[in-house]
């Protein structure tokens, strides 16, 4: 019985939403818009050794 009131109380509050109008608010004409991308360079990493002198990683 609680099941049959629960989708009989979905059921009406969908009706509601169904049926009423709903307006929304007008936008305020923009003017022009500009973006700036910039970006920093990441230099390479310095080869390190690994071990003994001659082996390195780079």
């Amino acid at each position: 019985m609680a099941i049959l009131h629960a989708n009989l109380a979905l059921l009406l509050v969908a009706s509601v939403l169904a049926t009423t109008s709903v307006q929304a608010q007008s936008m305020p004409p923009e003017g022009p818009v500009s973006v700036i991308f910039t970006a920093t360079p990441i230099p390479a990493p310095k080869p390190m050794a690994i071990g003994a002198a001659e082996n390195l990683l780079s």
